[in-house]
């Protein structure tokens, strides 16, 4: 700024001195792609720096600057397959098992029969598919069941099973009596018998609503199992529809 005379005092800028937003992007000093501006510990501006694709902004308390970091392991849900029936004998999901799954998740969506009276089961293998445990004794399970009542069973099989009594989709005639619900599947890797627990929401033949809770164990051996069957009782014939998705959850 030009003068006449002698050059005047400077004197500091104050916050008044500036109106708000009067400062635009291009005012601003140039940056490093990616990077966030914050405060640090002293109140003085600071840039967290760019954090590597994926990661996630992790806060570490007052007075520590934030920074991009990994989600934390374990815990992740990852979907492994997912099929839909359309009059199948049975799905099976025989692919894709792995130790980096302590748990795995089987959704069962509106799934129906050929005929009424039909019990939904599952079996397991342990050779990829090829066979299926089936031996007297082997699956272990107490079950569950509320319809306008409680009543309540366990079963010594050669199949875990739940009555879905879901009949016959003709026209809208079964669409009341179609089964959801979910399986857990646990240790099915560890060398162990594994476990299983499941809760399963089904209209009976009459169209009211039923709740079936169960859980077992799978006493046949104790072979990694690396096989899921789901099938109806020969009474129930194939599946007419459904949605099966199969979900294992991460250990680490």
């Amino acid at each position: 700024m030009s003068y006449i005379g002698t050059k005047p005092a400077n004197a500091a800028l104050t916050a008044s001195d500036i109106a708000d937003d009067i400062i635009s992007l291009a005012k601003m000093s140039s940056g490093t792609d990616g990077n966030l501006i914050t405060y640090d510990a002293s109140g003085n501006p600071a840039a967290v720096a760019t954090g590597t694709s994926g990661h996630f902004l992790k806060s570490q308390g007052a007075g520590s600057v934030p920074v991009f970091a990994a989600a934390a392991a374990g815990g992740a849900t990852t979907l492994i397959q997912a099929q839909t029936a359309s009059n199948s004998a049975t799905i099976d999901f025989t692919s894709n098992f792995s130790s980096s799954y302590d748990v795995y998740r089987l959704d069962i969506i509106q799934s129906i029969p050929t005929a009424d009276a039909a019990y939904f089961t599952v079996a397991l293998s342990d050779d990829g598919g090829s066979s299926w445990e089936n031996g007297a004794g082997y699956y272990n399970a107490g079950v569950i069941a509320y319809d306008g009542s409680v009543s309540y069973g366990d079963h010594d099989g050669t199949v875990f099973w739940t009555n879905g009594d879901a009949g016959t989709l003709q026209g809208n005639a079964g669409i009341l009596e179609s089964l959801s619900g979910s399986w857990y599947f646990y240790g099915l890797e560890d060398g162990n018998h594994p476990h299983v627990s499941w809760q399963m929401a089904y209209g009976n033949v009459s169209g009211e609503a039923t709740i079936n809770i169960g859980s077992g164990i799978f006493q046949g051996n104790t072979n990694d199992i690396d096989g899921i069957r789901i099938l109806y009782t020969s009474t129930g014939g194939n599946i007419v529809s459904g949605k099966f998705r199969l979900y294992g959850i991460k250990n680490s």
